[in-house]
């Protein structure tokens, strides 16, 4: 469509005029830690807490105060037979599989259940760890038969919702550590589920749900 030149004028004036300056960066806090690159970060107000999740198997927290060291935990002290060695997402041997090291794909603070939640893409597994004033209380591991390749998690902090390779979606429930796998959800294809995301809209949360065909679901969901 056409417009005429006065409002082409008008339009371009007006953007001329309203130069939007960028925000200025100031560094405030240097962490540090990790020994490797950072994979996924997570921080939560409530808390005062930054968790920084490393490729060498590690997730750092931080104080967002002051940005000290709080703690570190660490994936790989556990023994050889926590781990799924009947993995065929990966080419490696059983042994080397179970020297691996276990790198974090998704870190999520709970500061309602006063949790870190971290999942191992490569072994399946979610690791939960309950901390209180930067101290380990205690930890749990849950394995889980899908890789999980996207999450979400609802905003009452009841449900992470696991999007996995073979299309299905599973739901972790916090409350009661128990996955659940959403059949009726399930890309009847087998689709790899790419990425998900909550919406609320009167009220009503809806999970969008996008595929690797370029397809997206939309689904009511009450937690």
């Amino acid at each position: 469509m056409m417009y005429p030149m006065y409002r082409q004028g008008l339009i371009s004036s007006i953007f001329s005029a309203s130069k939007l300056e960028p925000p200025k960066l100031t560094l405030k806090l240097l962490m540090t830690g990790p020994t490797e690159e950072i994979l996924c970060l997570d921080s939560d107000t409530t808390l005062h807490i930054c968790a920084a999740s490393s490729s060498d198997g590690t997730t750092h927290l931080f104080d967002l105060r002051n940005g000290a060291f709080l703690l570190s935990l660490n994936y790989n002290r556990t023994s050889r037979s926590d781990n799924n060695t009947n993995n065929k997402d990966t080419d490696q041997s059983d042994s080397s599989f179970a020297d691996a090291v276990r790198v974090i794909s998704y870190v999520k603070i709970l500061s309602c259940k006063k949790q870190v939640v971290s999942y191992c893409r490569q072994q399946r597994v979610l690791y939960l760890h309950s901390v209180d004033g930067g101290e380990l209380v205690a930890w749990k591991k849950v394995d889980w038969m899908e890789r999980m390749d996207c999450w979400t998690i609802t905003r009452d902090g009841k449900y992470l919702i696991g999007g996995g390779k073979e299309g299905s979606l599973a739901l972790f429930s916090v409350d009661s550590n128990r996955f659940y796998l959403q059949d009726s959800l399930k890309s009847s294809s087998k689709v790899e589920v790419t990425s998900l995301a909550l919406a609320e809209e009167r009220k009503t949360e809806f999970l969008l749900v996008g595929y690797a065909n370029g397809l997206l679901k939309v689904f009511p969901f009450r937690s």
